[in-house]
């Protein structure tokens, strides 16, 4: 029986032929062995800021006062009632002859909206005048109209303005508030009056009485038992009484018991005339205005409720509001009584629009009468928050506040007075630090709307008082600006001062290091400072501020100012090796110099860096060794220094080491990027074998990560294409010999790896390089390895970086296939095995590797396989390698070399055949997969193979097939060009095609 015709034979293509194809245009291939890729990957992380704009309400605007009225303070009168009626503040808005009717007919809003009168004369004579004259007064009203939308979009933008100012406060306080009370803690027992919450009352007589003679009554009954059963409390039972407090507010007012709810405020109000526990008082002071602010949001809720519809306020709302603050008046002591007006401050928008004013400055004055400087002092910061809540634009009452705390310093730090201090056990310095968090809150609210004159006054305060607490709160809460204008001014302030001076000093260089000098003064506050040095006596605290100046200087001065200073680091550090926290601040300071110098190569350079880095021993030598790694890899500079080298070298070791079967992940990929990137940018000149050699301590020294390895043979292949380089692709005796010494060292490298696709990737790449350098041996021992080694790689991974979900492995070793095709093409046969042993071997290995049933790169491999056998058909290989002898030339178109390759053809398109055949074809997935790698056979066909009766029965096969999954329109442009051809059965097979 004859044996059929094949349906594949190679089309040999004439010069002209391939003159064409090298003009079309190639894509680009990936793993190109001439281009040699960092393994380290870059990612860029683009991050979108989204700002979210929370509804802002804006004010009710309140109807225009009538002409006399009074902005004076409805309280001024009730609480003095000793002062005579021509005190200035004794004018009282709610008395009946200053009160003015918002909706009465004398209201000037009310005049001016009523609508304008027109008198129309019938005569045709007048009726031009009196035409022209209504549109004049439309021209006018359209203006007032156009200007009274201005002015509200004004008045809305300043409501907004001073709206953020009061989130940003309340924010501010927040943070401010749990610093307070984790600084400020005791542990002495507190003495606390007994809640009269508790006691019963259903045993009293119900007596007939006036209303407000009962509310009265009620009161003073809260004051009588103030002295009453006293309890000794810790600190705990104090928060919790406090929070009980708190709870009987609500439970209260819930209740409808609003007196009850007020007592209870009365009560907290009157322990801030206890200071007993000194030490606690701050925190105290934090506690209890949590509780009296509370109080003020439920009156002013409440108030708010009685509004009604309109943007004046009710009757009834004034009324309630009134109600209140005679309540409040009512109290007869003065701590108390202030804190409970300050607590509902902002009510008194119900009773008058702008009255803030006035009534924050009779409250600074009222609080001049409370004795004890330090009850005085957070009383005002509490009126300077409040104010801050219904005048942030207003900072006269934070003025006053800071002066009244300037007037009094001297009678603090007079002799009888901290003399006194001895019954709290308290010395002088940490009684004045008390006063702390009070005038840092009151510089806080005072920081905005500022000018240069009120800075000036507020450096007048200090000079009157010399207090750190004043110089710190200046250079951590005022205006930055002015604090660098001022800068040399405030040092000298700073160094003058024998209290807090190096902590003020670091926050000021801290500040500074934000908003930098001139040049000629930054070099003056270096050397002023090293002046200054000299002088500290504790090692840690030098260390800690030389660590401000070292980012100060490495910002702003030379690179041997920096130096200069990490060597009095280094002769402080010496001196305390075994103190661990000076190693702390030894640690902190090679850190700032890592972030803010932004060469790693001369930070490495500098004299007294790596001995400072030798100090750290354990864990904070490992610390550093990752810093200095990490900020290296963050740049684009490259090692050239010997010396540089072998301490990144040291440095990486110690990282390595650290390392080991316990450690995350995560953890090691970050410090094997590290090192891979610090092997990546070594540079040892044309000293090949030196960098070679470096190369061989690396893979000793870092064995266990495979990144870095992956890394040493990709930089070894580089340096064997650099000696190629050099001599310009014709290797003599030496270069030849380590380029040979290159190929070996990744030979050995590459199976030490466990990632089997990373192992075939580095096979396929060694074996190209080695090909290029003329080396035959080494590539035929490269490509059977990576061959071989094809049967290894699985056939699903595990994606660790996205959570543990598993991945085919397919498509990545179909690419590794066909590039391995790619270089087959010119790798010539063995003269003992045959010119196809490796192709055989490749495609014995492809057929064997379990591929998933239906494989789409299985069938895929096939195909490409075909152009790597349709290109060794040719008497002129497509392309060749300078210095190596293709099968082109070793064979000449043998006829049994042709003949071999033949079978090997006919095998290949009957085992595609197959495939497509086999494929499950039940889900339109499927069919159209098979459509796809059938128009790819069929182009295949139609371009590298013979057209013979055979092969266009198989064309018209794949065509259906094509045209089965819909894929049609794309073998357009393939059908077309068999109309240029001239032979009858290009023709037929046109036609037949054509009429499918």
């Amino acid at each position: 029986m004859a044996t059929p015709a094949p349906y594949w034979v190679p089309l040999e293509r004439d010069d002209r032929h391939l003159k064409s194809i090298n003009s079309i245009k190639s894509k680009s291939t990936i793993d190109h062995p001439l281009v040699v890729k960092s393994v380290v990957e870059t990612k860029t992380i683009e991050v979108v800021s989204k700002e979210v704009k929370s509804p802002q309400l804006a004010p009710k605007k309140n109807s225009t006062e009538k002409n006399g009225v009074s902005n004076n303070d409805p309280l001024s009168a009730v609480a003095s009632p000793t002062k005579p009626l021509s005190d200035p503040l004794s004018s009282d808005p709610l008395s009946a002859s200053a009160l003015v009717d918002p909706l009465s007919s004398n209201d000037p809003l009310s005049m001016s909206a009523q609508e304008p009168q027109f008198n129309y004369d019938t005569s045709a004579s007048r009726s031009s005048s009196n035409l022209t004259q209504f549109r004049g007064k439309s021209a006018t009203m359209d203006k007032r109209s156009t200007m009274k939308k201005k002015e509200q979009q004004e008045a809305q933008e300043k409501w907004d303005e001073a709206t953020r100012l009061r989130e940003q406060a309340v924010t501010l306080w927040k943070t401010k508030k749990a610093g307070i009370l984790q600084e400020f803690t005791t542990d002495e027992l507190m003495g606390v009056t007994a809640s009269f919450i508790d006691e019963s009352e259903s045993g009293k007589a119900k007596v007939t009485m006036d209303k407000t003679q009962m509310r009265l009554a009620q009161l003073e009954e809260g004051d009588t038992n103030t002295a009453k059963n006293t309890q000794q409390l810790s600190q705990k039972e104090f928060e919790k009484k406090i929070e009980s407090y708190h709870s009987d507010i609500m439970t209260s007012w819930k209740s409808e018991e609003k007196v009850k709810a007020l007592k209870v405020a009365i009560q907290g109000a009157k322990m801030l005339t206890d200071t007993s526990t000194i030490k606690f008082y701050p925190s105290k002071f934090v506690l209890i205005t949590e509780i009296l602010d509370t109080f003020g949001n439920l009156v002013y809720e409440r108030i708010s409720s009685k509004h009604g519809p309109g943007d004046k306020p009710s009757e009834q709302a004034r009324e309630t509001c009134r109600n209140w603050f005679h309540k409040i008046a009512s109290v007869r002591e003065l701590v108390p009584r202030i804190y409970i007006e300050m607590a509902i401050l902002r009510c008194y928008i119900f009773i008058q629009q702008k009255t803030f004013p006035i009534v924050i400055e009779r409250l600074c004055r009222q609080i001049r009468g409370i004795g004890d400087p330090l009850v005085a002092m957070y009383a005002r910061s509490y009126l300077v928050r409040k104010g801050n809540e219904v005048e942030p634009d207003l900072k006269v009452y934070a003025q006053t506040a800071f002066e009244d705390f300037v007037t009094h310093h001297t009678t603090i730090t007079s002799e009888p007075f901290v003399n006194s201090l001895e019954r709290y056990h308290i010395t002088k310095k940490d009684y004045l630090h008390l006063y702390y968090p009070a005038v840092d809150w009151i510089f806080t609210c005072m920081s905005t709307h500022y000018d240069q004159a009120d800075f000036d006054r507020v450096l007048d305060g200090y000079r009157r008082t010399k207090d750190s607490i004043i110089l710190e709160s200046i250079v951590t809460c005022l205006d930055s600006t002015m604090i660098v204008l001022r800068a040399e001014q405030i040092l000298q302030f700073i160094y003058e001062d024998d209290k807090e001076r190096n902590k003020i000093l670091g926050l000021t260089i801290e500040l500074l290091n934000s908003y930098p000098c001139n040049t000629s003064l930054n070099e003056g506050i270096v050397a002023k400072f090293n002046e200054y040095e000299t002088t500290i006596e504790d090692d840690i605290e030098a260390v800690t501020l030389l660590r401000v100046f070292v980012e100060f200087s490495a910002r702003y001065t030379k690179i041997e100012e920096v130096n200069q200073l990490l060597g009095r680091v280094l002769a402080r550090g010496k001196k305390g090796a075994e103190n661990d926290q000076l190693m702390a601040a030894l640690q902190s300071v090679i850190v700032a110099v890592l972030d803010y110098v932004p060469s790693t190569v001369s930070i490495l350079s500098m004299d007294c860096f790596p001995p400072l880095v030798e100090l750290m021993k354990g864990e904070r030598e490992v610390s550093i060794s990752k810093s200095i790694l990490n900020a290296f890899s963050k740049g684009q500079e490259t090692l050239k220094d010997p010396v540089i080298i072998g301490n990144m070298f040291t440095l990486a070791t110690n990282v390595h080491d650290s390392m080991n079967s316990l450690s995350f992940f995560d953890e090691i990929r970050q410090n094997s990027r590290s090192i891979a990137t610090f092997i990546n940018r070594v540079d040892f000149g044309i000293d090949l074998e030196k960098h070679l050699n470096f190369h061989v301590e690396c893979r000793k020294a870092f064995g266990n990560l495979d990144m870095v390895k992956h890394q040493l043979v990709l930089s070894t292949l580089q340096l064997c294409m650099k000696a190629l380089k050099i001599v310009k692709g014709k290797h003599n005796k030496k270069t030849a010999q380590f380029a040979r010494a290159c190929i070996s060292y990744c030979y050995i490298t590459i199976p030490t790896m466990e990632d089997a696709l990373v192992r075939l990737k580095l096979y396929i790449f060694s074996g190209q390089i080695a090909l290029l350098n003329q080396s035959l041996p080494q590539v035929d021992a490269l490509f059977k390895s990576a061959i071989i080694l094809i049967q290894e790689v699985p056939t699903r991974i595990t994606e660790l970086h996205n959570q543990g979900q598993s991945k085919s492995t397919e498509p990545v070793l179909m690419e590794y296939i066909e590039s391995l095709f790619s270089s087959l093409v010119v790798v010539p046969g063995h003269p003992e095995a045959g010119p196809f042993y490796l192709i055989k071997a490749l495609l014995k290995v492809i057929a064997e590797y379990p591929w998933e049933n239906g494989s789409v790169p299985k069938t895929r491999v096939y195909i490409q396989s075909l152009s790597l056998l349709s290109a060794q058909y040719q008497t002129r290989l497509p392309y060749s390698i300078v210095g190596v002898d293709g099968n082109d030339k070793l064979y000449g178109g043998d006829n049994n070399f042709r003949a071999e390759l033949q079978e090997i053809i006919n095998r290949v398109v009957d085992d595609i055949l197959k495939e497509l055949s086999g494929m499950p074809t039940e889900e339109s997935h499927n069919q159209v997969e098979q459509s796809r790698l059938s128009l790819e056979m069929f182009n295949s066909l139609l371009s590298y193979a013979q057209l013979t009766p055979r092969s266009a029965t198989l064309a018209v096969k794949l065509y259906e097939l094509v045209k089965k999954g819909g894929k049609t329109k794309y073998a357009e442009a393939s059908v077309n060009s068999l109309r240029s051809h001239t032979t009858q059965l290009s023709r037929d097979l046109y036609n037949k095609l054509v009429s499918l």
